[in-house]
């Protein structure tokens, strides 16, 4: 893999069973956002195991990983607490169906290790039905998550 100058990686190996994956050379960046995806559709507080619920508009969060770092982090491995809340210094923008909206949190999930939550208000011109959701830091967007948004 080529590397531009200065940029770090990490080499990453997967061990599942005592067989282990062939190393994969992962760059080092501030943040590269994902949205986590349950049965076909952004893993939110709009979802269950099997079901989604579609969001209202005025509420809405998502499940997300690689949003950097926080405020009170917590030990490696360790549950983020409740009370002091783990936050994000900076919050990313949310696109849902398109409409852009800024997060009002961001930052780790209570209780989760290494999982993060961005509450959004779904704004009151997105479209409804299945659309694509994403979250953007610095500049830096994830893959589109499909999200279901009330009529």
């Amino acid at each position: 893999m080529p590397r531009a100058q200065g940029e770090e990686f990490v080499e990453v190996v997967v061990t599942n069973n005592g067989v282990s994956n062939t190393p994969v050379l992962v760059p080092v960046t501030p943040q590269l956002p994902g949205i986590f995806v349950l049965s076909g559709f952004a893993a939110a507080q709009h979802v269950t195991t099997t079901i989604p619920r579609p969001a209202a508009r005025g509420e809405a969060s998502a499940y997300c990983t690689g949003l950097g770092v926080v405020s009170n982090p917590p030990a490696t491995g360790a549950q983020a607490l409740n009370n002091p809340l783990s936050e994000m210094p900076v919050l990313p923008t949310v696109s849902v169906g398109g409409v852009q909206v800024g997060a009002i949190f961001g930052g780790l999930a209570p209780g989760f290790v290494g999982l993060y939550q961005v509450n959004f208000l779904v704004p009151q011109d997105a479209p409804g039905g299945t659309v694509n959701v994403t979250v953007t830091l610095n500049g830096v967007s994830s893959a589109a998550a499909p999200f279901a948004v009330a009529p």
